[in-house]
């Protein structure tokens, strides 16, 4: 059953990073935060995949991938093929990665958002024609900034509410 074996946790962690994800900022702050947007959503995924691999898989990375193109507007597919990118290297090196401190964590999480902000940057460029930039760097950074309490907070709510 759903309720029994957590992923209600997993299912309410997801809804919750899709909901923060798709708001926008108030019209009163300035228009360059909009670049410093973290990826909650990759975050999320990246966390429920090292810490319970059996309950995220390749399909519903795909799906919670295309909820998101159609949410945000962007090609379909694009966050799809990413965040199936982000499972399966997860699912690779999710031991090694478990093992790891949360700096060090951090720092793969890094890794991984840059190199999916070269796909999402480069994909959107060659098909709407828009300018290709680095201001995925801002996203990345902040997003590895927000990994630690984020991931925390997840953790602590896993052993209290699931017991694992």
């Amino acid at each position: 059953m759903i309720l029994e074996d957590g992923r209600w946790l997993v299912f309410l962690s997801f809804l919750l990073a899709m909901i923060i994800s798709v708001m926008r900022l108030p019209n009163f702050l300035p228009d360059w935060l909009v670049y410093l947007d973290p990826d909650w959503m990759i975050m999320v995924l990246f966390y429920w995949v090292i810490q319970a691999p059996e309950r995220v898989g390749l399909i519903v990375a795909w799906l919670i991938g295309f909820l998101m193109d159609v949410m945000l507007g962007d090609p379909i597919g694009l966050n799809g093929a990413c965040f199936v990118g982000v499972t399966f290297f997860g699912w690779t090196l999710y031991e090694r990665i478990r093992m790891f401190s949360s700096m060090q964590q951090g720092a793969v999480l890094f890794g991984l958002l840059f190199v999916v902000g070269l796909v999402k940057a480069t994909v959107v460029h060659l098909i709407q024609g828009l300018e290709w930039s680095l201001i995925f760097l801002g996203t990345a950074t902040i997003t590895v900034l927000l990994w630690f309490p984020v991931s925390r907070i997840l953790q602590i709510l896993t052993t209290r509410y699931v017991g694992e």
